[in-house]
């Protein structure tokens, strides 16, 4: 199974989503977690920024991706539900998990700021504020993954 956390613009949710889905991160770590994993969630996210990262295998063996499509979700999605029928992996083996409803203006602001190194404990704080405040919507979007995923 395959399954594939994509977001749109330029927002950390995706790699957060991913590394909650592989037990790497939890919603609920104290703020000091956030700033050591913001930096790799950063560059994922940079890094998935119009092309397919693997992440790794779930507990169930499933493989965990993530995709930023900026704001060219109508042509990247389709593009790449092609690439799996070309590479004969049915329908049922995908799961695209959508985290564009994952997003506030804490986490936008935190991202600006700590993308331009401007205030980073500021952004930290920001970035943390805004997952907590958005933590129902992660553990929605995750838990559907996985149940799709042992429909498998």
């Amino acid at each position: 199974m395959y399954i594939v956390y994509y977001g749109v613009n330029n927002s950390i949710v995706v790699s957060v989503a991913a590394a909650i889905h592989l037990a790497n991160f939890s919603v609920e770590a104290p703020q000091k977690e956030y700033s050591k994993n913001l930096h790799q969630f950063f560059s994922k996210n940079q890094e998935a920024l119009g092309r397919l990262l693997y992440v790794g295998n779930d507990q169930e063996d499933n493989k965990v991706f993530v995709l930023n499509v900026a704001n060219s979700e109508t042509i990247l999605l389709p593009a790449l539900q092609s690439v799996f029928d070309i590479l004969q992996v049915p329908n049922q083996k995908l799961y695209l998990a959508d985290t564009t409803s994952v997003d506030n203006i804490s986490i936008y602001l935190g991202m600006f700021l700590y993308k331009y190194n401007l205030l980073p404990s500021t952004a930290i704080y920001l970035l943390f504020k805004g997952i907590m405040k958005e933590k129902d919507k992660f553990h929605k979007i995750v838990s559907t993954a996985k149940i799709f995923s042992k429909k498998k």
